[in-house]
């Protein structure tokens, strides 16, 4: 187009024309390309020849969408400026006309804009962020337009991608949006935050992550179901064992046990006559605990231990078992007499003769029970001529060489002393212990034949010793 200019028009008969307003002058090669009528779209190269083609133009559009709601003269996919186009009909119109003072490329389409950037926030069901607590990506969906909204939300572990979920659910404006992730994707120690994005059918936001993350916590184990001993239980073991079931952790933790024992008082009041003896015993590798050492207090003197378990998780420990377990530990009293009798053989006159000496051997007296033992002594009369107690027939207490410290000295009886009458005993071994290594002691006798005219012939006693409980 060479000269002084023509006013020029281009038309395509299915989609429509353009017509410039002002003379047009320049030069191209492809007028075709330079200038594009298509489908809801109008194009003219505004830098060919010197900007030749930068003229103002009305453009008529045919079969243009009457659906529209909020129809506008878009350029270069962007809202138009009024000072850049104006339209002469109705943007619904079907056949549309409108005004343009520079060229790029044109077309009719919805005013639209994007929804609101949301501010998403993200919690845990319980609040306390653990393992089989699912997680929450929340926020109120809003549109200027108050369009109907679809939603994509993304998880994060770590801040590394681990889920995407589209909810294509348009839903309405304003409407309290809310994702949930299982808590079967979830582990202690990870870190989760969220993101959200809308679509409101034409537009959407940007991707905004949320403005706080959740740590997921360790989960205490759960509590173990005791086993035995059984409430009440009643033993004469003073080392007993206990046993339960291994509870679950919801975190698939490998756990240890701690067994709590408490000593108290029938009729109120804990445990102090041989200093406390609560126990908490910890790191028990499995569902089972014998006691090392034997505990200090009897049901026989109103005392009764309650025990319980909780497990330990590496991180924390669980709740106890809260039902009552009580145990009533029992004296069993029990003594044996391994040697049983003495005979010291032939005495003169006035003479006399003693065990000290293991010649003949003492009594050997032995704690065949679970308690420390008093044992008391009496015998019946030695002598014709004279009757218990006599300087002519005593008894003391002593070590057996294999067993010492075997029994308390300050209570016992370490120096010959009369031997009681029967029916009249007296204390002889005090606090006899029960444990193996030292359980047994000695009884001496010490014997003298009587100055009087006691006479000729065999001489016996029987000798009673009598256990009772010592502590």
């Amino acid at each position: 187009i060479v000269g002084n200019g023509t006013r020029l028009v281009v038309a395509d008969s299915d989609f429509g024309e353009i017509r410039f307003f002002n003379a047009v002058n320049g030069t191209g090669t492809n007028l075709s390309n330079d200038i594009r009528i298509g489908n809801n779209s109008v194009f003219v190269n505004d830098t060919i020849s010197a900007g030749s083609l930068n003229k103002s133009a009305n453009v008529t559009l045919y079969n243009i969408p009457t659906t529209f709601t909020r129809p506008q003269i878009f350029r270069d996919g962007i809202s138009c400026p009024s000072t850049i186009c104006y339209n002469f009909t109705s943007l619904t119109a079907g056949t549309v006309v409108f005004n343009v003072t520079a060229w790029s490329n044109y077309s009719i389409a919805e005013n639209n804009s994007a929804p609101i950037t949301p501010t998403p926030s993200i919690n845990a069901t319980l609040g306390v962020n653990r393992t089989l607590e699912d997680l929450n990506c929340f926020d109120t969906l809003e549109d200027i337009e108050a369009d109907t909204i679809n939603v994509s939300v993304r998880w994060f572990n770590n801040s590394v991608l681990h889920l995407s979920a589209d909810y294509n659910n348009t839903y309405a404006n304003g409407t309290a949006f809310n994702a949930v992730l299982d808590d079967g994707n979830t582990t202690k120690g990870q870190n989760w935050s969220c993101s959200l994005r809308l679509f409101d059918g034409i537009s959407y936001s940007s991707w905004i992550n949320s403005s706080m993350n959740v740590t997921i916590r360790n989960t205490p184990p759960n509590v173990p179901t005791l086993s035995t001993p059984a409430d009440f239980n009643v033993t004469t073991d003073r080392t007993p064992v206990f046993t339960w079931a291994a509870p679950s952790d919801d975190d698939g933790d490998s756990l240890t046990y701690q067994l709590n024992l408490t000593c108290y008082h029938s009729a109120g009041g804990g445990c102090s006559a041989y200093g406390s003896d609560d126990r908490l015993i910890t790191g028990i590798a499995s569902a089972t605990h014998t006691l090392a050492s034997d505990l200090l207090y009897l049901a026989d003197n109103g005392y009764v231990y309650n025990w319980t378990v909780r497990s330990h998780d590496g991180d924390e420990v669980g709740s106890y078992n809260a039902s009552l377990r009580r145990i009533n530990i029992s004296a069993l009293i029990a003594v044996s007499l391994p040697n049983s009798s003495i005979a010291f053989g032939s005495l003169a006159y006035t003479a006399f003769n003693d065990t000290s000496d293991d010649s003949p051997l003492p009594f050997l007296i032995q704690n065949d029970g679970n308690s420390f033992l008093n044992v008391t002594i009496e015998a019946s009369d030695l002598w014709r001529t004279t009757a218990n107690p006599t300087v002519n027939y005593q008894f003391k207490a002593d070590n057996y060489t294999l067993e010492n410290l075997s029994f308390s000295y300050g209570s016992s009886v370490l120096s010959y002393t009369n031997v009681p009458a029967g029916g009249s005993p007296a204390i002889c071994l005090a606090r006899l212990n029960y444990t193996d290594a030292t359980d047994s002691a000695e009884v001496d006798l010490n014997i003298t034949v009587p100055s009087s005219n006691e006479g000729s012939g065999i001489r016996n006693s029987t000798v009673t010793f009598t256990a009772s409980l010592g502590e």
